[in-house]
């Protein structure tokens, strides 16, 4: 199966952002940046229905709501969460920014994730462009006042989460390894979900995206990143 179509391909020049919580005083800011893990819009080819993470079963079954609930329930405060799918960095030829709001939002942001990379070039000299338009990006939604935090990639890319882990370093991030949630199958979508398209079936399913919330979590606990 081609794994960079999951990602990419029908998901070019998408950008989509969704709030699924209200700002309150004393609210927690959490900004979430990827590609269809992060948001996916709904698409009749790919059979897919969903507005949020690909490919939880429901909105708030993806990583980023699971993080945002675990979120809440360890500091008390409510969470306001804000996902971008900006996939298109990961195979262009040049750096893309994100929209302006999008920049704003994670600047302003408690925590932001970044979640990108499994769309990047295989091939071993594409690397070094890839990691420059992400160090580029990864300054640009750097949080003034909070934490900035790097995934690595759902699928196994040793090299690339190599030079991704330092990159983010680099930039003053943290690095969260999900290395330890390769070739486990039974965190995708197909050991739940027997129907659908392959592409997408490949995705993490529900327990997929609860094992990267929780990877993020204990980094997000490591760093202080909440009292």
């Amino acid at each position: 199966m081609n794994r960079q179509f999951a990602f990419s391909g029908l998901l070019a020049g998408i950008l989509a952002m969704t709030d699924i919580a209200s700002a309150s005083t004393g609210s927690f800011r959490l900004t979430t940046i990827g590609n269809s893990i992060t948001w996916h819009g709904p698409n009749s080819t790919l059979k897919w229905n969903g507005q949020w993470g690909m490919a939880a079963s429901h909105a708030g079954a993806d990583y980023s709501a699971r993080l945002a609930l675990r979120l809440e329930k360890e500091t008390g405060r409510s969470v306001v969460l804000q996902r971008f799918n900006h996939s298109k960095l990961e195979q262009a030829e040049a750096y893309l920014p994100p929209p302006v709001k999008a920049i704003e939002t994670a600047r302003l942001s408690d925590a932001v994730v970044v979640e990108l990379g499994d769309n990047a070039p295989k091939d071993s000299a594409s690397i070094p462009g890839f990691i420059a338009r992400y160090s580029s990006l990864l300054r640009a939604v750097k949080p003034v006042k909070g934490t900035l935090f790097c995934t690595g990639t759902w699928w196994q890319r040793e090299d690339l989460n190599r030079a991704m882990r330092h990159a983010c370093i680099d930039e003053g991030g943290r690095f969260v390894d999900l290395s330890s949630l390769w070739n486990r199958p039974e965190l995708k979508a197909s050991a739940t979900v027997k129907e659908g398209h392959p592409g997408v079936l490949d995705h993490p399913g529900d327990d997929g995206m609860t094992a990267i919330s929780e990877s993020i979590f204990v980094e997000m606990s490591r760093s202080g990143t909440f009292p």
